[in-house]
């Protein structure tokens, strides 16, 4: 009798999970670069606190163990919904289209933080909570974030832009939690653009400004 070959070559196996009423690849065909944008449609389809691991892995169409082979437990599945909201919220905030005047394009980039805070809650949440240290490489979607921000807030406030631009943070994400709360019953931008061209002109009088957070400097850029 001739030999059979018995082999079986992985990228042919499925595996059936009647859990999910699907056929479910090999955890080696998942594309990783999905794991954050696949998590985040579902956190903003059920809500940060009402999401699950087993509502992730059915969108991407894997066992929920398939998706723990390309992240670091739930805390970096967190990483990778945070770090896919906070690229969003960047290209939202992106300088190319900013008004000429530097208070104004300042202005503009709190008007469009806010906007997106409130129109997109969830990811906004996953943007502020799932934030890690920054000594993690997996930061960098945040640091690029603070870059983009910064180097507008420099236009404006040339000797001092880690203060201001930090300022400027403090100040627009309490505005966006007024907004989710205490001043819900009012449009999130009431008083913003007043606010943020009076924080602007402080520091602009003011002597230069240390930067307050100094454990960014080597991992951010010089400003050109």
């Amino acid at each position: 009798m001739d030999a059979v070959d018995l082999t079986l070559k992985m990228d042919d196996v499925h595996l059936r999970d009647d859990r999910y009423d699907a056929d479910v690849p090999y955890p080696s065909q998942i594309d990783p670069t999905r794991i954050g944008a696949a998590g985040l449609e579902i956190v903003e389809a059920k809500g940060w606190e009402a999401w699950s691991l087993r509502d992730v892995a059915k969108e991407l169409g894997v066992t929920p163990n398939a998706i723990y082979g390309h992240v670091d437990g739930r805390a970096g599945l967190l990483t990778e919904i945070g770090a896919e909201a906070a690229r969003l919220l960047a290209a939202e905030l992106e300088p190319h289209d900013l008004p000429p005047e530097p208070f104004e394009a300042v202005i503009e980039v709190a008007q469009r933080y806010v906007r997106f805070a409130t129109a997109r809650p969830h990811a906004y949440q996953a943007f502020t909570a799932a934030k890690p240290e920054i000594s993690d490489p997996a930061v960098q979607p945040w640091i690029e974030l603070w870059v983009a921000v910064r180097s507008v807030v420099a236009l404006a406030v040339p000797a001092s832009p880690d203060a201001a631009a930090f300022a400027l943070w403090a100040l627009i994400h309490g505005r966006t939690s007024l907004a989710a709360g205490p001043a819900r019953m009012t449009d999130a931008s009431t008083g913003l653009s007043d606010s943020v061209r009076a924080l602007l002109a402080g520091f602009a009088a003011a002597q230069p400004i240390g930067s307050p957070i100094p454990d960014l400097h080597d991992r951010v850029p010089p400003i050109e």
